[in-house]
C-alpha cells in the first residue's frame, strides 16, 4: 500500500500508533514509547503509507491505545479529532497540522490519565508539521 501525494493521515481508532515494522520486515504490535513525538525513522505505518520516499512534508497520526466511542456524547478521542479539523479547517497560514495538535492539546480535560489522547497520540513522518494543512 502506498500513496504518492499523501500529505497527512489520520485514523481515529485503536492500535495505529502501535503498528510497526519490524526488522524482518513483519506488521508488528511495538512499545508503548513517549507521546505525541514526531518520530524518526518511519519504522511503522507511515512507512507503509508511502512517506519514506517523497520530499514533501507527511505525517502519520494515530492512537496508541484504543479509542473508545462515547455514549451519549463525545468521547476524548472524538472531541480531539473534532477540536483538531475544526483548526486544520481554517486554512494556511492559521491552520496547519502543528497549531491544529496545540489547539486540541490545549482543549484537552485530562492531562493526568495515561489513556487520555493527549498521552496517547503518535505522529510518524518528517519535514514541519507547520507545512501540512488543508487545501481546496
Amino acid at each position: 500500500m502506498g500513496f504518492h501525494t499523501l500529505k497527512f493521515a489520520h485514523f481515529n481508532c485503536c492500535y495505529t500508533g502501535r503498528l510497526k515494522i519490524n526488522a524482518s520486515n513483519q506488521l508488528v504490535i511495538g512499545q508503548p514509547g513517549q507521546g505525541g513525538v514526531f518520530d524518526l525513522p518511519h519504522s511503522d505505518m507511515s512507512y507503509a503509507l508511502g512517506m519514506a520516499n517523497t520530499n514533501r512534508d507527511c505525517a502519520f497520526q494515530g492512537w496508541y491505545d484504543e479509542a473508545w466511542f462515547g455514549i451519549g456524547g463525545l468521547s476524548p478521542f472524538s472531541k480531539w479529532t473534532l477540536d483538531e479539523w475544526s483548526n486544520l479547517a481554517l486554512g494556511p497560514p492559521v491552520g496547519n497540522l502543528d497549531t491544529a495538535i496545540q489547539y486540541a492539546i490545549s482543549r484537552q480535560t485530562s492531562f493526568m490519565d495515561p489513556n487520555a489522547p493527549v498521552n496517547t497520540y503518535r505522529l510518524k513522518g518528517h519535514g514541519f508539521l507547520s507545512g501540512i494543512s488543508l487545501h481546496d
